[in-house]
Parts: structure tokens; C-alpha cells; sequence
């Protein structure tokens, strides 16, 4: 008896530490995966996601870049804290905004992505509209900014993108939304007519 009930507590044990040692990879995964400040998925499970994709890319993925305007100058205004304090906030609206169809990724700096999957290009036009205003029209005043903070963001759809070029189209979006004034949507497609919301459609 008492041989087996030292064997059954080394059994629990065993367990016990199985078990701690499983959610410890798990805890481990999701940080090698997540961004530290924001909690959102990194660049490297972003690479991760679209090679795995690229083998069987599915019917329709969306994908969008997001930048913070004038991100340096909040930096240099109000300091390294405060600009912190903006990328945190940024995340929380966008994963209030976002549905489980949705991969929230700080890509880097000031950037995020998403990526989208089997929604169609119009649903996902109009959300990501949405999400310039959301922003927009979030009070800043919390953090005593001056002025409410802005994000553009360039946006492009496959199979209207060939899948190799789908994150330069993305790119080409951004930079348009940029250089046309900031705080809105560009959407790459080829070619058809400007869809709801605002946005304009450019080709790659």
C-alpha cells in the first residue's frame, strides 16, 4: 500500500509538472508571437501567417497597412512615454473594431497590419473607413494631446492583388493615403468603380 501510494503522489507530480511545463511553451509561444507593448501579433508570426497562406492562399484575403500620422512628432513633442501611450491605444481601439476574421499585427514602429480572410472587398472597405474615424474621433484629450490622432491606411484584396505583389499594393495604397492628405483609406483593385466608403481605388 504504501508503495503504491507513493507511486500514485509521483504520478501526480509528474503531471502536475507536465502540465506546467505544457503551458509554459504555450505562455512562451504567444510571447516569441505577440508584441510586448501592444499585446497584438508581431511581424514574426506575420511572416509566419502568410507563408503558411502562400501554400494555400484562401478565396479571398484582404490585407491593410496602417500608419500613425505624424508619429515622429508625437514622439518628439511629448516624449518616448506618451507615444507609447498612443500605440497602446491605437491596439485596444482596433481590436475592439476587429472581428474574429481579423489578424491584428504591430508590424513595426508605428505600423500595423491586418489581415483579412473570405470577407468581401466592399465589407472590408467600409470596416476599414470605419476604423479611420474610430480613431479620429477617440478623445485624445485623456492623454493631453492637442489634437486627435490619425492613421491612414493602404489596403489591397486578393485575388484582385496577385498574391506575390498583395503587401507592395498595400504599400502603394499607404503611401498614396499619405501623400493625399492623410486620415483615410486608399484601396488597391484592378480596376473598378471607387468603392463605398470614401476610399479611392488606385492600381499597383
Amino acid at each position: 500500500d504504501n508503495l503504491e501510494q507513493k507511486v500514485s503522489e509521483r504520478t501526480r507530480q509528474l503531471e502536475i509538472v507536465n502540465e506546467e511545463k505544457s503551458e509554459l511553451v504555450s505562455r512562451l509561444k504567444k510571447i516569441s508571437n505577440s508584441d510586448a507593448l501592444t499585446q497584438l501579433f508581431n511581424r514574426r508570426y506575420f511572416n509566419a501567417l502568410m507563408k503558411f497562406h502562400q501554400k494555400k492562399p484562401p478565396k479571398q484575403l484582404s490585407l491593410a497597412i496602417i500608419d500613425i500620422d505624424h508619429f515622429k512628432k508625437i514622439n518628439d513633442s511629448y516624449g518616448h512615454d506618451t507615444g507609447d501611450h498612443v500605440l497602446k491605444v491605437v491596439a485596444k481601439i482596433m481590436s475592439q473594431w476587429a472581428t474574429s476574421r481579423d489578424t491584428l499585427v504591430r508590424y513595426g514602429g508605428e505600423e500595423f497590419v491586418v489581415v483579412g480572410q473570405n470577407t468581401p472587398a466592399s465589407q472590408v472597405n467600409e470596416k476599414l473607413s470605419r476604423l479611420v474615424e474610430l480613431v479620429e474621433t477617440h478623445d485624445w484629450s485623456k492623454i493631453s494631446l492637442d489634437s486627435a490622432i490619425t492613421i491612414s491606411i493602404g489596403c489591397a484584396h486578393y485575388p484582385d492583388a496577385n498574391w506575390t505583389e498583395l503587401f507592395e499594393c498595400a504599400d502603394k495604397a499607404l503611401y498614396r493615403a499619405k501623400t493625399s492628405g492623410r486620415n483615410q483609406l486608399q484601396v488597391h483593385q484592378n480596376p473598378s468603380p471607387s468603392p463605398r466608403g470614401g476610399s479611392s481605388v488606385i492600381k499597383c
